[in-house]
């Protein structure tokens, strides 16, 4: 406070000096000014004299006599006296009156006591201001330097207080820090060690994530090269059995089809291990999108209703007449259908196996149901979904469920990617039923559903009335060349390479003779320096023409990722091996139709 109103007190101090300097400054300046401004307009005024009119003399005599008044007695009486003189044509006799009166008056004055001239008055009262100026500055030095003395003692005294203050505070600081110090000092060990337990941690993720790296590297490989012999044995175990069934050897067509039956079984074995694994590494992909039930069931009938005929079964299908999509992914959600309907066709011997869709709005989700005639499951086992999916061979009748557990998980696990449930009801000999719940992506379609498959096969798979495809075929393997051209030798021309230069040569022959293959069939492990994506990118870019032909990846590679991994490289389709002769038939059908309504 006492701090305040001392430097509110100097702020007065400098105030009033500076307006004693102003003040000093304006006195000693007007007197000069005053005058230099008179001198101007005199000296003005006596040039304009000398070169004037008649006329103009009068108004520039008159305005000189003023000026003179009271500066200069001579000059004064000098221009008066030439002013009465001049004609009376230029002055009037009024002006020339009052001119007298001003010549009078001032030879009266000089018979009077002598006072002061303006000049004199104009330098008591500058003299008086200067003295008025220097007593005043006087003063504020003598008031300024008694502040300052009260101001610096002030600030002594406060500096010894904030001093004194400083000094106590500190202290209480030290001890503060000593007592934090003592208390921390084991924290810090702990610090010490939970930093030296974090490093080793970063190290054993880092071993574990290279492991997982080599986990999924070597599962993929053995996917590659299981599936690649799985696919010429079942291949050729497909077509030995046709060709036995047109033979009608009965014995021999039962070993082959018990070839392709083990064949398969292996290969989903080997599928459904590696999802799992792919899931509990979290590594597995996801893609939740808005997904159409009527187009999936229509597409997951196509797929199973031929082994529901060859067994005998009916397999119906059925979708409500209003039915929204769905959040869901559509590859996963077919492999969960397919495996469902797999065990129910494969574990029921007589009657029907169904596959319903229905939109429950009270609930805004869709309800898709699996249900069979066959064996049904024990109670015990009927909680296997929601517990630890315990394999049913452990049941009495373990010959008939042998290997159910495998894929029952992998479609619980699927089913909960996509946030949906699945839910199981059995009676043992009366048939199972599996219900998949999925929360609805949009508002009720209006729209008509897409047409439902038919039981009868698609155009393709009626080869022998079509045969006029040009079909263009890569694959190095060659007991898989043999078995794609066995299962397509009726659709029409085949022509097959053996690697990526092979594939160019022939390309460029045939475009030269602008002949343009239908549908192309590409491996994707071909010899170096060429693969599969490769080579379809590299005749696109070639050839414009084959923009507007179907490329259909045909490929070993079916780890999680890798059918997007090849569509968005460019291909059109994709088809895992081992290759089943009705699906592939199915796609490039589907190919073809979608390329000839553009």
């Amino acid at each position: 406070m006492i701090f305040t109103i001392n430097n509110m007190r100097s702020k007065n101090l400098y105030t009033v000096f500076l307006l004693t300097v102003i003040l000093l400054a304006i006195t000693y300046n007007s007197d000069n000014l005053y005058a230099q401004t008179s001198n101007s307009n005199i000296s003005n005024l006596e040039k304009r004299l000398k070169t004037a009119t008649l006329s103009e003399k009068a108004e520039i005599l008159e305005k000189l006599v003023y000026e003179y008044q009271s500066s200069d007695n001579k000059k004064f009486v000098k221009y008066a006296q030439q002013y009465v003189e001049l004609n009376d044509t230029l002055v009037s006799s009024e002006a020339k009156s009052e001119m007298f009166k001003l010549l009078a008056s001032y030879y009266q004055s000089k018979d009077k006591p002598a006072y002061p001239d303006h000049e004199q008055s104009v330098d008591y009262i500058k003299y008086a201001v200067l003295a008025l100026a220097l007593l005043t500055i006087i003063f504020v030095f003598v008031w300024y330097f008694k502040l300052k003395s009260n101001y610096f003692k002030k600030i002594d005294e406060i500096t010894a207080k904030a001093e004194e203050v400083y000094k106590e505070k500190y202290e209480k600081i030290s001890s503060i820090e000593s007592r934090l110090a003592e208390e921390l000092s084991p924290h810090k060990e702990e610090q010490k060690t939970l930093e030296k337990n974090e490093l080793e941690l970063k190290k054993q993720l880092k071993v574990l994530e290279e492991s997982n790296y080599l986990k999924n590297a070597f599962l993929s490989n053995m996917s590659h090269q299981i599936r690649s012999s799985l696919n010429g044995i079942n291949g050729f175990a497909n077509i030995l059995e046709t060709e036995l069934a047109i033979i009608g050897d009965e014995s021999l067509y039962s070993y082959a089809q018990k070839i392709q039956q083990s064949g398969s079984k292996l290969e989903n074995l080997l599928t459904n291990i590696i999802d799992i694994s792919s899931i509990e590494a979290n590594v597995t992909e996801k893609s939740i999108v808005e997904c159409n039930i009527a187009e999936i069931i229509n597409d997951v009938e196509s797929i199973n209703i031929f082994k529901a005929n060859e067994k005998g079964l009916i397999f119906k299908t059925k979708v409500g007449e209003q039915m929204p999509l769905v959040f869901a992914d559509n590859e996963k959600l077919k492999k969960v259908l397919n495996v469902l309907i797999d065990n129910a066709i494969k574990y029921t011997d007589k009657g029907f196996v169904t596959l319903m869709a229905e939109y429950i709005e009270d609930n805004s989700i869709v309800e898709i149901e699996v249900k069979d005639t066959g064996f049904g499951i024990p109670v015990e086992y009927a909680d296997l979904i929601k517990k630890a999916f315990k394999s049913a061979s452990q049941v009495e009748n373990e010959k008939s469920y042998q290997g159910i557990g495998i894929g029952l998980k992998l479609c619980k696990r699927f089913i909960d990617l996509m946030d949906g449930q699945i839910e199981i009801s059995t009676k043992e000999n009366k048939g199972t039923s599996f219900r998949i719940l999925l929360g609805v992506a949009n508002e009720v379609s209006t729209e008509p559903d897409t047409k439902k498959a038919e039981a009868v096969p698609v155009t393709l798979l009626n080869a022998p009335e079509l045969g006029s495809l040009d079909i263009f075929i890569v694959e190095d393997d060659r007991m898989n060349r043999m078995v794609l051209e066995k299962m397509l030798k009726k659709s029409g021309s085949i022509t097959t390479t053996v690697d990526g230069n092979h594939a160019m040569d022939v390309i460029k022959k045939t475009y030269s003779k602008k002949k343009f293959f239908h549908i192309m069939l590409f491996d994707i492990n071909l010899p170096a320096p060429w693969d599969g994506t490769r080579l379809m990118q590299e005749i696109r870019r070639l050839y414009p023409e084959y923009k507007n032909i179907p490329f259909i990846a045909q490929t070993a590679y079916a780890m999680a990722g890798d059918k997007d991994r090849f569509l968005e490289a460019g291909f059109d389709d994709y088809i895992a091996k081992p290759i089943i002769k009705n699906e592939l038939l199915t796609l490039m059908e589907k190919q073809i139709e979608k390329y000839a309504s553009k």
